[in-house]
């Protein structure tokens, strides 16, 4: 009877041992594609730190994060794709900086049923990109009309210098297009610039020869913009400056001072401030304290953080993606405040603002101000 008793009590000890020593429940894979070289690191690296602290703070670490450099181009973005799909086998892709980059990889993602969360990239003017492909940024086209308003109630010969990049190249076509349809069309001079640029000053030359008023800056990231407007004022050039969120981030302010002043350009309000949740400004403070404070051009924390979110509810209700983004309760506790998602799963709701660069300061310009 002895003998058995202790038989007993060594197989329990045994089987808590086991539970002691046990695994703990496996975490969800997720790929996490952005810019982390090159002029797009700054947004990149910022997106990455957002979802660090997302998995932290929002999804208790539910989450298994694997980042991958995208480097703003097509190639490098598929490339990294075929590796998470087939090497690190994640659930969900998340991320996304360069609307190529998105574009590039989002059909490897659908052919392996891999649902996208894209937190800042955007299909351009292309809607429908196929199933479960989510962003979160508005259409970068739609901040072209109020900017387009805004010069043509001032200037009369306008140049556009536009970086060789899908995105900033589509904000010069939609410039272009909508003067096309205008009774008072401006006279445009229009330029194209490297990707990735450092010498401007064939085009600038030019563009100087033409006596522009006004110049819109298409550029794809901060660090490029803000090489162009330091040739100008090496060459002497020197008309008012407009563009889309570069134009009024704080870095290109800070690097700039002087020479931005007056700036103006479409860009997002604030999105914090947009959501009523207390947690939105704790997240973005926690942030400040780990990391510093913002120096993107773009809201990508916000988007990133709100991304996170979504994927934590849908992993923990068991429900699609998709499901959990257009369902308005899940969307009552928005850590960017409210807005919906179509058929084609883009944002709608979050409209573009004009900023001008006032006492080194970028403010809203009032409606009337358009």
């Amino acid at each position: 009877m002895k003998t058995g008793i202790q038989t007993i009590l060594i197989a329990m000890a045994f089987l808590g041992l086991n539970a002691a020593y046990a695994e703990p429940p496996s975490k969800i894979r997720i790929g996490f594609s952005t810019t982390l070289t090159g002029d797009g690191a700054i947004s990149g690296q910022e997106m990455k730190n957002a979802a660090i602290l997302a998995n932290e703070l929002i999804a208790h670490d539910a989450f298994e994060i694997i980042f991958e450099d995208e480097r703003c181009l097509g190639a490098p973005a598929a490339s990294a794709a075929q590796k998470l799909i087939s090497i690190d086998k994640i659930e969900y892709a998340v991320g996304f900086f360069c609307n190529v980059s998105l574009l590039s990889a989002a059909p490897l993602y659908q052919k392996a049923g891999i649902p996208i969360i894209s937190t800042v990239a955007t299909t351009m003017d292309t809607a429908d990109v196929g199933k479960d492909v989510y962003r979160l940024f508005p259409a970068d086209q739609l901040s072209i009309p109020p900017l387009y308003k805004y010069v043509a109630s001032r200037y009369k010969r306008v140049a556009i210098l536009a970086e060789e990049d899908a995105y900033a190249q589509m904000l010069k076509k939609e410039f272009v297009r909508i003067n096309s349809l205008s009774p008072t069309a401006l006279t445009l001079i229009v330029e194209d610039y490297q990707f990735a640029g450092i010498d401007f000053r064939s085009q600038l030359t030019r563009l100087k020869g033409n006596e522009v008023e006004a110049i819109f800056i298409s550029s794809a990231t901060e660090p490029s913009f803000i090489r162009v407007v330091k040739q100008m004022h090496e060459m002497g050039l020197s008309p008012a400056i407009v563009g889309v969120y570069t134009p009024v981030s704080d870095i290109a302010i800070a690097e700039l001072g002087e020479l931005i002043e007056g700036a103006v350009a479409a860009t997002l309000p604030d999105l914090t401030a947009r959501s009523s949740q207390k947690r939105a400004t704790e997240l973005l403070s926690q942030y400040r304290n780990r990391f510093g404070d913002p120096k993107s051009a773009f809201p990508v924390i916000p988007t990133t953080l709100e991304g996170f979110r979504l994927l934590y509810v849908a992993t923990q209700s068991q429900r699609s993606v998709g499901e959990v983004m257009r369902d308005p309760i899940v969307n009552l506790d928005s850590l960017i405040g409210p807005y919906s998602i179509d058929k084609y799963g883009a944002i709608q709701g979050l409209e573009f603002v004009l900023k001008k660069v006032t006492n080194l300061k970028p403010l809203i310009l009032p409606a009337a101000g358009n």
